[in-house]
Formats: structure tokens, C-alpha cells, sequence
């Protein structure tokens, strides 16, 4: 970042020209498609828990409510969840 600010130009604010831009050396990694794959499971991983977070506090919000007006008996769920079990 040093280097980019020490060829940026302007008295407003620091701007750096397409010239000077490509004079920069640029590193490649060298394990982008290895750093790619990781990312990439890691991002379905972190979408498939957004899902599941989503999912659970749709079924919270429908649940709650209910739970404490009454409409739905916790006992009567004990039992029904283990029938399914």
C-alpha cells in the first residue's frame, strides 16, 4: 500500500494513473487454485448454515408464539416427536 500511495498524484485527493498502475509488480500465488477449492467449500459450507439458521427461526417463529399461548401442549409434542423418533 506504501508503494501505491508514494505514485499516486493529486492535491484533492491521491489518485493513481493506468501508467504508474501497470509499472506495479503484481505477485501471482501460487496456489490459487488450491486457496480457490478451500474458499470454495467453506462457502457452501457458511450458505448451507445461513439455510439451516433461516430454516430454525422460521420454525422458532411459528413455534414460540404458540407454545406460549398455549395452542400447542409440550407435553403432547414430547410425545409426537418420539413417536417419529
Amino acid at each position: 500500500m506504501d508503494l501505491i500511495l508514494s505514485i499516486a498524484n493529486g492535491s484533492t485527493f491521491k489518485e493513481v494513473s493506468k501508467t504508474n498502475f501497470k509499472k506495479l509488480k503484481i505477485l501471482k500465488p501460487k496456489n490459487i487454485e488450491e486457496f480457490t477449492q478451500k474458499c470454495e467449500k467453506l462457502f457452501k459450507l457458511i450458505e448451507s448454515n445461513l439455510i439451516e439458521i433461516e430454516e430454525l427461526t422460521n420454525i422458532k417463529d411459528y413455534l414460540l408464539p404458540r407454545l406460549l399461548s398455549g395452542e400447542i401442549d409440550v407435553s403432547q409434542a414430547e410425545k409426537q416427536v418420539e413417536e417419529v423418533l
